[in-house]
């Protein structure tokens, strides 16, 4: 699931799944709020071998993605029917190579990156973060606008209390924001990592332009 953290264009996905143990298979489903529109992912999820497959709907899109035993993205084909855009997308090595069609025309690309895991559906690939010591992180995700790649840095910090569907939980609050020369935007966003299992509870991210909406991404079910 992919949502909307740059502004309406450019949908971050955020993901997450729970500690390993229980990682076996379950669903969530996440509600994004942007302006006046309102939207439903569904996310599920199954352990493969030492890795994990994944399957996102929602918004007219499907996604389907293999994380590795650390919860990295490691490839993910996403179909978007109503502007004819199917592209496939792997990782080897400092490479993310992708191919197939996008907007209706031939689409083939390799995208330089480094040692930093890229994670591409951040309610997926957060939640060990929650629990380790370092306070912050960098990682790399494809823009599905134009799928150009940009690199984000996490940085925790403190724990507040959320609402998630009539009870408050202690959460992890974290900074999201750009790198590099994408860092002179100042833009950035929030969000929230249950502290016990480090679960997506909800983002705040203001758009990237004056004319962007802010979009607010809050998990309103669970299941395992």
């Amino acid at each position: 699931m992919r949502k909307d953290i740059l502004g309406p264009a450019l949908v971050v996905t955020l993901f997450l799944l729970s500690a390993c143990a229980s990682l076996a298979a379950e669903d969530l489903v996440y509600e994004q709020v942007s302006g006046d529109q309102r939207i439903e992912y569904l996310e599920s999820r199954t352990a493969e071998g030492d890795g994990y497959a994944v399957t996102l709907q929602g918004a007219g899109e499907k996604s389907e993605s293999r994380l590795g035993s650390d919860l990295s993205t490691l490839s993910w084909t996403i179909e978007r029917p109503s502007d004819s855009t199917r592209v496939s997308f792997v990782r080897e090595g400092r490479t993310i190579k992708a191919e197939g069609s996008f907007k209706g025309k031939p689409f083939r690309k390799s995208y330089g990156i480094d040692d930093d895991p890229w994670i591409e559906f951040h309610e997926l690939g957060m939640d060990n973060f929650a629990g380790q010591s370092r306070n912050e992180m960098s990682f790399w995700t494809i823009d599905r606008r134009n799928m150009s790649i940009v690199k984000f840095k996490a940085q925790k910090q403190g724990v507040d209390l959320v609402e998630i569907a009539g009870t408050r939980q202690k959460a992890i609050k974290v900074r999201l924001s750009l790198t590099g020369i994408l860092s002179v935007l100042g833009w950035h966003a929030a969000f929230w990592l249950r502290e016990d299992d480090g679960r997506y509870l909800r983002l705040d991210a203001p758009g990237l332009t004056p004319a962007d909406h802010a979009s607010v991404v809050t998990l309103i079910r669970e299941s395992r």
